[in-house]
């Protein structure tokens, strides 16, 4: 089954890591019925879940706690409104929710008009 170190790893390193037996024992039924390496299959997966991630979330990055310790971030546009979340937050962060919607609002119905107009 191994096809040995593959030639485009050019700087290897060998580690360890430890899974439930049952993932694991499934992990490898499966690799085994599609005739791949163990290695190769944990490679693309690392190699998938880094180019996904690495650049972190695009919506914000978290050292804006630690830069503007009064950021605030509040679930996206694209989302239904969720009362829950807003009975967690205090007072003042409801007033800010409101506030920004609002102007959001303002902003997008300015964009409409400005598109009728074209």
């Amino acid at each position: 089954m191994s096809e040995g170190r593959p030639k485009e790893y050019k700087n290897r390193t060998i580690f360890t890591t430890s899974a439930e037996a049952v993932v694991l024992m499934a992990f490898k039924e499966i690799a085994k019925k599609e005739g791949k390496p163990y290695g190769r299959i944990l490679q693309e997966l690392m190699a998938e879940y880094v180019k996904k991630h690495y650049n972190g979330n695009p919506a914000f990055a978290l050292d804006q706690w630690v830069k503007a310790p009064d950021f605030i971030a509040f679930p996206t546009l694209g989302e239904n409104p969720d009362v829950k979340y807003l009975r967690e937050v205090d007072d003042k962060s409801l007033r800010i929710v409101r506030g920004q919607a609002e102007a959001w609002a303002r902003k997008a119905e300015e964009e409409e008009r400005r598109r009728e107009r074209l």
